[in-house]
């Protein structure tokens, strides 16, 4: 009994008596690795925090630029001018002005006969229809009583904005004109505003067409990119 007694005891201390003291001490060992890889708390707090207020920001720059146009756009400025301005839009496959261009080009009549300029610039390219904007809108408007074609400028290549600010801006200076009321959907104003300063008409009215379309959630998307772009490359 003692001879086997004494033999187990080497095996006590070293085997089965160590052996859970040895196991909380890799438990600490591998704990205090994985505190050592994660950050501090306050570091985490910090970085949560500067991500949620430029999410927070972005957005409250996003709504407050959107608000922007579309109070800039839909608040008239209608003024005796010497020329309206018409900016083109899509013309239908059958050669119909689209609605959206109608709405244009209603408004733009209606102020031809409340006298706020005596001549109009419909200014439009070739779309992929194959028609003349310009062209189409000119048809529109002297066809139906509205204009009569002897006030209508066309203006066959205005493909952007900032081609019509161009093409009106070398018509104006080429009569004499210095002012303009220029007639857009409203989330247009802006941009067609601007582009005609930029070329140098410093009297510049606008008036918005009265029409709105589930398209109008694309449009406003893309001016958000284009006016930028637009201050960006000024001269």
């Amino acid at each position: 009994m003692d001879a086997l007694a004494l033999t187990r005891r080497p095996l006590l201390s070293a085997g089965i008596g160590a052996h859970p003291t040895h196991s909380i001490h890799q438990e600490q060992a591998i704990s205090k690795g994985f505190d050592a890889m994660r950050p501090p708390i306050s570091a985490m707090y910090a970085a949560t925090r500067i991500i949620s207020l430029t999410t927070i920001l972005s957005c409250v720059l996003l709504l407050g630029s959107v608000a922007a146009i579309l109070a800039d756009g839909m608040r008239d400025d209608i003024g005796v001018s010497d020329i309206g301005i018409v900016l083109g839009s899509k013309v239908l496959p059958d050669g119909q002005s689209s609605a959206r261009l109608r709405a244009r080009l209603d408004r733009a009549a209606e102020l031809y006969q409340r006298g706020m300029f005596r001549h109009i610039i419909v200014s439009g390219g070739f779309g992929t229809e194959g028609f003349s904007e310009a062209a189409r809108m000119a048809d529109y408007l002297s066809m139906h009583g509205k204009v009569p074609r002897a006030s209508l400028i066309l203006d066959e290549h205005g493909d952007t904005a900032a081609d019509t600010a161009r093409n009106a801006a070398a018509i104006m200076r080429s009569h004499g004109y210095r002012s303009a009321l220029v007639i857009t959907q409203y989330f247009h104003i802006s941009r067609s505003r601007y582009a005609l300063r930029r070329e140098g008409i410093t009297g510049v009215h606008s008036a918005h067409a009265r029409y709105a379309e589930a398209r109008d959630v694309y449009s406003i998307a893309r001016e958000l990119v284009a006016l930028p772009a637009y201050w960006l490359h000024s001269p």
